[in-house]
């Protein structure tokens, strides 16, 4: 699955860097991550094209591909994380 998402510049451009990272998964049981690299293309463009696409951030992990209740999830590790603290 990383392969299709760590292009830099075109289909034939790999990112090394986006390539090797390794993206275990952060709960038991839990599943790995995707590495990405996060792109945006000019709003000017109706369509654009693979090439059309700027690299803006990455790489990085994505955990998760599906939206969810970001908020709700942020809260429970942070009271996960404080009820941990000696």
């Amino acid at each position: 699955m990383a392969d299709t998402h760590c292009r830099a510049d075109g289909p034939d451009t790999k990112d090394p860097g986006c390539d090797a990272l390794k993206c275990p998964a952060t709960t038991t049981g839990g599943q790995e991550g995707t590495p990405v690299i996060w792109k945006e293309a000019p709003k000017a463009i109706t369509n654009p094209g693979l090439t059309d696409w700027i690299p803006v951030s990455g790489p990085t992990c994505l955990y998760d591909p599906e939206p969810e209740n970001v908020l709700a999830n942020i809260a429970a590790r942070i009271l996960t994380d404080f009820r941990q603290l000696p």
